[in-house]
């Protein structure tokens, strides 16, 4: 009986070890027929929708209509932005007109000017014939001088106010002697302008010659101040001299020359 229950037990142990390895081959073959289908299967081109294309489409145009209408400026020559953070801020209508009204301006100035002035303006002011100014009390002394004057009859003054085109005539040789030429070796000029108001201004000389051609010469700003304003800049200038000489003394007297 021994016997036979011994047959019974190694019979079900065989048959346990059967059915467990058999599992085992078929796991992975299961496994490897799943990664076998997997590698066939292919992913084709991916392609954009008629709506992607429509996107895509407006942005082109809308990148061309901005480089279109932005400064010339802001490209360089290659045709990339200087700075492209700043492309989308650019007013393109607003910086046109600026220039446009830039153009104007200079051409204003230019055709407003004659003479010396028309050619360099700077440097009549930088040399030794620009004008020079000096405010004695309410009066503005202007005063300049000439080397050659040559067919010159003589000299129209003129100013106006700083932000204004409106010039006005403030004397004539016409009708001041003093202003008429002094001659080909020319000379030293002087005009005291007691007309004057307060605020920026600019004092203009031009000369007249014989054939009556006007030319401008010389041109110089002039700050007015009333009187309020003049006896304020004395005292602070008084003020800061006397803090001055109170510092110098008090150093003097601290840490006396040996």
């Amino acid at each position: 009986m021994i016997y036979n229950v011994t047959l019974t037990l190694f019979a079900v142990l065989l048959a346990s070890s059967f059915l467990a390895s058999n599992a085992f081959v078929q796991a992975p073959q299961n496994g490897l027929a799943k990664n076998a289908l997997a590698s066939k299967v292919k992913f084709g081109p991916i392609k954009a929708t008629d709506e992607d294309e429509e996107i895509i489409t407006d942005l082109e145009a809308y990148e061309a209509e901005k480089r279109r209408k932005a400064p010339k400026g802001m490209f360089n020559a290659e045709g990339k932005p200087y700075a492209p953070w700043m492309m989308d801020s650019v007013d393109a209508e607003k910086a046109k007109q600026a220039q446009e009204d830039r153009r104007a301006r200079k051409a204003a100035e230019k055709k407003a000017a004659q003479g010396a002035l028309l050619v360099d303006p700077q440097a009549m002011e930088l040399s030794g014939v620009g004008l020079k100014t000096k405010m004695v009390g309410d009066e503005c002394e202007i005063s300049w001088g000439t080397g050659d004057e040559t067919g010159n009859k003589g000299f129209i003054i003129t100013k106006r106010r700083g932000g204004s085109d409106d010039w006005q005539v403030v004397a004539s040789y016409t009708d001041w002697a003093p202003l008429n030429s002094k001659g080909p070796a020319g000379g030293q000029y002087t005009y005291m302008d007691s007309d004057t108001e307060q605020g920026t201004w600019i004092y203009r000389v031009s000369d007249v010659n014989t054939q009556g051609q006007t030319s401008d010469l010389c041109q110089a700003l002039v700050e007015v101040q009333d009187q309020g304003q003049q006896m304020a800049t004395k005292a602070f200038a008084v003020g800061i001299i006397g803090v001055f000489g109170a510092l110098l003394a008090a150093g003097l007297f601290l840490d006396p020359l040996q």
